[in-house]
């Protein structure tokens, strides 16, 4: 069984009644009038569950919600006849408004060129400024410890010297 349940087992049967509040809150904005009547008759039904409390506390009866249809929106519609009419709107022959401002500018990090290339380059043109032995050396450690995206950039490591 479920532990509410089990909870609240004495609020709806057995010998030893227990005591319930319910709390129900409702909105004062008549948008949720619906939603509201639908909480006060389930609080009603809460408190009387079980006994025909007919004439005992003050129960919401009835209640009768008054649906109007006032009609649809066609925001799409409105959106583009807007957008017609601002783009037609001509000073001196000229629009108002150009195209290039209703296309979304790419995000920042997607403008940006790579410079994997160019730092490729500069890190073999530094290792190879570098003395054979501590180049060499580098390599080696890079070659060791480095990622696999570092050592695929990198050039081999020069074949060593005899001597």
């Amino acid at each position: 069984q479920n532990r509410l349940t089990q909870l609240l087992r004495g609020c709806f049967a057995g010998v030893e009644r227990h005591h319930t509040v319910v709390i129900a809150t409702v909105s004062p904005s008549s948008k949720d009038t619906e939603h509201s009547l639908n909480t006060l008759r389930h609080a009603c039904i809460m408190d009387g569950q079980g006994e025909a409390k007919a004439g005992q506390g003050s129960h919401m009866q009835g209640g009768a919600v008054t649906k109007e249809l006032l009609g649809e929106v066609d925001v799409t519609r409105i959106a583009r006849e807007r957008k017609a009419a601002k783009k037609n709107a001509a000073v001196g022959g000229e629009l108002q408004s150009k195209p290039d401002e209703w296309v979304k500018p790419a995000p920042a990090h997607q403008s940006k060129k790579s410079n994997t290339g160019a730092r490729a380059a500069l890190d073999r043109r530094c290792v190879q400024a570098l003395p054979p032995r501590v180049a060499r050396e580098l390599l080696d450690v890079r070659t060791t410890f480095g990622t696999l995206r570092q050592r695929q950039r990198l050039p081999p490591p020069p074949p060593p010297r005899p001597g």
